[in-house]
């Protein structure tokens, strides 16, 4: 009969401990809550960009572990910047970024993350932010703002050669026109002139720099409507097809079409 006692009384204290086990494992367990801020929440700033800012608290006893949080936008908004800068981007329907902000300690502890973004359409646009730890534990929260105005700036170059069939030992210019086709002011535009292979530079426009097979030519600010046009002269040397490439980029409020920013050239160069 002691025996069974004894073994009833281990049996008993073995369930106790782990039951105690169990509420302390559940009590130390993270929770996570998540708020997000839209800035600005109406209109745009003077550069066209809005920021969703996501800030993560843990409101339980354990520390929250591998903290992910993803921003879910509007697929018409273009990616600028984030912080952490490690943000992933990503097209996939909606416009994604994926943020690693680490461990979160527990009784409050918190970390934030944004993402900075052009909004190429007006209306009401809506961003997810969600939470999630290596526990699978999670949080959600939406916000949005209202966009009455957006800052683009649809820039566009073409290229022409003259003449068109070429011959070996006459020169060929190259016309490298930009166009800012709206809907607002772009600055530091600068087009470019890949230059093709069996062809010697010989001249370039005013504003423009020559190195190696590229030419860089400064066009600066372009208002709406506005274009710019430049002349670069080569001397093919080799007989057969020819390719020149000219390229454009611009920096100060969002270009929502990248597919006119560059442009080939392909003519005969007669021996």
């Amino acid at each position: 009969m002691s025996h069974l006692v004894a073994k009833q009384c281990l049996v008993g204290l073995m369930l106790f401990f782990a039951n105690l086990l169990m509420v302390n494992t559940a009590w130390a367990q993270a929770s996570l809550s998540i708020g997000i801020q839209v800035t600005p929440t109406s209109e745009t700033d003077a550069q066209g960009r809005i920021t969703y800012t996501a800030t993560v608290t843990n409101n339980g006893i354990g520390q929250s572990n591998n903290v992910v949080v993803t921003f879910m936008m509007p697929y018409t908004e273009l990616p600028i910047s984030s912080n952490p800068g490690t943000c992933v981007f990503a097209y996939n329907g909606p416009l994604y970024a994926t943020c690693q902000v680490g461990d979160i300690a527990g009784n409050g502890g918190q970390a934030a993350a944004s993402v900075v973004v052009y909004p190429t359409a007006v209306g009401n646009l809506f961003v997810e932010a969600d939470a999630s730890d290596s526990a699978n534990d999670t949080a959600t929260i939406q916000g949005g703002s209202t966009v009455t105005g957006v800052g683009i700036a649809d820039v566009m170059v073409e290229l022409t050669a003259t003449p068109n069939p070429a011959q070996v030992g006459v020169p060929i210019t190259y016309g490298l026109t930009a166009f800012n086709i709206g809907d607002d002011d772009a600055q530091n535009v600068v087009v470019s002139l890949v230059l093709p292979q069996g062809v010697t530079f010989v001249s370039a426009t005013k504003k423009c720099t020559h190195s190696a097979t590229l030419v860089n030519c400064k066009v600066g600010h372009m208002v709406v409507s506005g274009t710019a046009t430049f002349n670069i002269t080569v001397l093919p040397s080799v007989s057969g097809w020819t390719f020149a490439t000219a390229l454009l980029r611009g920096e100060g409020v969002a270009d929502p079409s990248t597919l006119n920013n560059s442009v080939g050239s392909r003519i005969w160069v007669n021996p």
